[in-house]
């Protein structure tokens, strides 16, 4: 898929984020969407959106709605849902009749969810909540990838660092004898 590709060439998160929240813009023709990433504290917090304004965004991550990040959490009427009523006004606001909350997780771990929020009341059809589910699989892989990239960067760094202010010789070397390194 075009995003699948797009998402093989990130380097960053806001790269990941530009390029997923594209397409689910561009496939669910909404205006508002996001996403939250869990740290390592617990709480979610938006790390990329478009047209959520910051109250709403708020207002989203303290939803007790989204405190299950396992399963796909939709609000196909704001103004219907008493689990919404305390934030009630705070969505109509910003415009917001209806939502969905997809997770993203990585070997089984959440990770983060996408929010996007729709200016009617609405469902997603079986085909838009499979794309936007396999959209948040992407992502999700993604994430795990840049976080890797990153790991291995740091750790690189660190032995580069101890290797280059030794006070003696380092050498590693192959099972074969043959010279890796040296500093």
């Amino acid at each position: 898929s075009e995003l699948g590709h797009a998402l093989e060439d990130v380097t960053s998160d806001a790269s990941l984020f530009e390029a997923a929240l594209d397409a689910l813009q561009r496939t669910l023709q909404v205006a508002q969407a996001g996403f939250l990433l869990t740290d390592d504290d617990g709480a979610s917090r938006f790390r990329a959106w478009r047209g959520l304004a910051t109250e709403l965004r708020e207002a989203l991550e303290r939803l007790d709605l989204f405190s299950e990040m396992e399963d796909v959490a939709t609000v196909p009427d704001v103004d219907l849902d008493r689990r919404l009523s305390e934030e009630r006004t705070r969505f109509e606001r910003a415009g917001v009749r209806s939502l969905i909350r997809i997770p993203l997780a990585h070997l089984g771990s959440p990770i983060g969810a996408a929010v996007v929020c729709f200016d009617r009341p609405r469902m997603l059809t079986a085909d838009e909540l499979e794309f936007a589910i396999g959209l948040c699989g992407q992502v999700s892989v993604a994430i795990a990838r840049l976080r890797a990239e990153q790991s291995l960067a740091a750790a690189q760094n660190t032995l580069r660092l101890l290797t280059v202010s030794a006070g003696d010789g380092i050498t590693i070397q192959d099972t074969n004898g043959a010279l890796l390194y040296a500093n």
